[in-house]
């Protein structure tokens, strides 16, 4: 058998090299094409897809290195500094590979780590599509729903058990905790969903926070922003932070405005005297809804964790409707004083209520609920 000449192991070399880089071109577009449908099968089309590639990326770097490096016998210098280069992009490779596992949760959910957050921890749900069990009456227990949002549905808790109604249910047997908590509902949203719940209940609890305004605002004909992710770079940046894994966990550790529009948006809402009393007027018919059955209603006021006296002329005006229908209200700002900032959210990317924070929810609640 004939030995290749040097030129065609060049040749041979820059034509691996070529379809690796090639390779991983399609790893990052495929990435962002398939990876937002973390619900879907096309999560795991892309995890065959991408693992296929970054192997056959691999051997394609290795072939180029032993064919243009290697055995042409370049020199030692030359040997060093590319054996340390495929040395480095393996390295990115198996830290590719290994952050394509790696779940963390987001406030919003557009990460990489936080769609694999989600297809770990967010599967299961019941027959209604929430995050609980089945929603049916327990003979000999209280029926409470909770309705609320993201809040109520435990986002960032990868455990529903660290949710503040699971553990009032664990704590408290004589109670049957119905989970209406779903991601993104406003108040209009959440008073449509209570009204049309099967269930009759023996109490109700309304998990509140400041942009459940939303709705009011969008029905008044606010143009409210979208999320804004990744804009803060180049356009060719934003696509390599989309696709890779490792690079989309390291940019996300850092903080970013992608939600600056929509935060100045909701001060502007929560300020507007206008669009406020409409809110007051939604949330006053949960105040009618509980009246109408004769059951008690219970108020659960979160602030923004990191600032509770964030809006707190609007908070003041929330809780004041509230009280004129004496309607109990468990003010979380209250609970937060001796709680460090950092511990107060499930992660420095999600302020979404932490587990500590749920566990003092779930104390004080208890307590409001125990006399039902």
């Amino acid at each position: 058998m004939s030995r290749r000449s040097p030129t065609a192991a060049n040749r041979l070399a820059i034509a691996s090299l070529l379809a690796a880089i090639g390779l991983w071109a399609a790893i990052v577009w495929t990435t962002e094409r398939l990876a937002w449908d973390y619900r879907g099968p096309s999560y795991a089309l892309l995890y065959a897809l991408r693992g296929s590639m970054m192997a056959l990326a691999t051997i394609a770097f290795v072939v180029a290195f032993a064919l243009g490096v290697v055995r042409q016998r370049r020199s030692r210098r030359v040997q060093r500094t590319c054996m340390a280069a495929l040395a480095t992009v393996l390295t990115l490779t198996l830290c590719e590979g290994v952050f394509m596992f790696v779940p963390r949760s987001h406030n919003v959910g557009y990460t990489l780590g936080a769609q694999i957050w989600n297809r770990y921890y967010w599967r299961d749900k019941n027959e209604l599509g929430y995050r609980d069990g089945p929603h049916v009456a327990v003979p000999g227990r209280k029926t409470v729903l909770v309705v609320g949002d993201s809040f109520t549905a435990g986002a960032g808790m990868a455990r529903v058990e660290d949710r503040f109604t699971d553990r009032i249910a664990a704590e408290r047997p004589q109670l049957h905790l119905v989970n209406l908590g779903r991601n993104g509902s406003d108040t209009i949203d959440e008073y449509r969903r209570l009204e049309a719940h099967p269930l009759a209940p023996d109490a109700v609890v309304l998990q509140y926070y400041l942009n459940d305004i939303e709705g009011a605002a969008q029905r008044a004909g606010w143009p409210w922003p979208a999320f804004a992710p990744y804009e803060d770079v180049p356009c060719p940046v934003q696509d390599l932070l989309r696709g890779s894994f490792l690079l989309n966990w390291l940019y996300w550790e850092f903080p970013h405005a992608d939600g600056a529009d929509y935060v100045a948006m909701l001060d502007k809402a929560l300020n507007d005297d206008a669009l406020l009393q409409r809110h007051l007027a939604d949330l006053e018919r949960f105040c009618r809804y509980a009246e109408a059955r004769h059951v008690p209603l219970v108020v659960v006021l979160f602030p923004f964790l990191t600032d509770p006296e964030h809006c707190r002329p609007t908070l003041d005006r929330v809780e004041a409707m509230f009280a004129a229908h004496h309607v109990p209200l468990l003010d979380v700002g209250g609970l937060l004083r001796d709680v460090p900032v950092r511990e107060r959210t499930a992660n420095a990317c999600d302020a979404h209520p932490s587990a500590r924070v749920h566990e003092l929810v779930a104390t004080e609640l208890g307590r409001l609920l125990a006399t039902i």
